[in-house]
C-alpha cells in the first residue's frame, strides 16, 4: 500500500511538472499571438538557455525574430529546428526558411524549401500556396523593359536616318 502511494505521489509530481512545462510553452505563444514579438523572442531564448536542444523553442525564437525583421537570427533558429525528430516542426521550419529566402528575393531557394516542407506535410496549405505562387509566377517584366528600350533606340535611329535623308 505504501508503495502504491509513493508511485501515486511520483505520478502527481510528474504530471505537475509536465503541466507546468506545457503551460509555460503557451506563454511564448501568447506573447507571439498578441504581437509581442520581442517578449516572445526573449521568452524562447530563456527556454533555450535551460535546454539548448528544444526544437519548439528554436522554432518560436525563429518565428519571433522573423516578425521583428531579424532574418539572420530567424534563419539560424529555423535551421536549429531542423534537428528535431518531429516532422511537424521540421516542416514548419522549412516553410519559414522558404519565407526568409522569399523575403531576400531568392525565389529558387524559397521554392526548394516550400517543396521540402510539403514533402513532410502535404496538407500544409500555406506552404502549398507559396510554392504554387512562386513556381508559376512569371518573371518580372525586366525583359519587356529591355525590349522597349531597344525598340525606342531603333525608332530614334530610324528618325535620325530619315532626317539625314531629307537634309541631303
Amino acid at each position: 500500500m505504501k508503495r502504491q502511494i509513493n508511485i501515486f505521489k511520483t505520478l502527481i509530481i510528474f504530471f505537475i511538472i509536465l503541466l507546468n512545462f506545457i503551460l509555460s510553452q503557451d506563454k511564448g505563444l501568447d506573447f507571439y499571438n498578441n504581437q509581442e514579438f520581442e517578449a516572445a523572442k526573449t521568452y524562447y531564448e530563456s527556454i533555450l538557455q535551460k535546454s539548448s536542444s528544444n526544437s519548439e523553442a528554436h522554432l518560436g525564437r525563429g518565428s519571433s525574430s522573423f516578425q521583428l525583421g531579424d532574418f539572420t537570427t530567424a534563419k539560424d533558429a529555423f535551421e536549429e529546428s531542423l534537428e528535431s525528430g518531429d516532422n511537424s516542426i521540421k516542416s514548419k521550419a522549412l516553410y519559414n526558411l522558404g519565407n526568409i529566402f522569399y523575403k531576400n528575393e531568392n525565389s529558387e531557394d524559397a521554392i526548394a524549401f516550400y517543396r521540402k516542407a510539403l514533402e513532410l506535410n502535404p496538407d500544409d496549405k500555406e506552404a502549398k500556396y507559396n510554392y504554387e505562387l512562386l513556381k508559376y509566377k512569371t518573371d518580372p517584366p525586366e525583359n519587356d523593359q529591355k525590349n522597349e528600350d531597344k525598340n525606342k533606340d531603333q525608332d530614334q535611329q530610324q528618325d535620325q536616318d530619315q532626317q539625314q535623308d531629307q537634309d541631303q
